[in-house]
């Protein structure tokens, strides 16, 4: 139902970036994705109005 909620559901789109994506395995830098599961936590632990009206603007 979400096409039909009229404002837009906020959301978010987190990645590591990745070599060889396209091949039977891939190669990431740990700390490439160290990082973005601690962004993750950090979004996750604090979804207050404030933050969710920052990923509109």
């Amino acid at each position: 139902m979400i096409h039909i909620h009229k404002t837009g559901v906020p959301t978010v789109v987190l990645s590591v970036a990745s070599r060889h994506i396209h091949s039977d395995s891939s190669i990431i830098h740990r700390s490439d994705y160290d990082n973005a599961v601690e962004l993750l936590v950090a979004l996750l632990k604090r979804p207050d109005a404030a933050t969710v009206k920052s990923f509109t603007t």
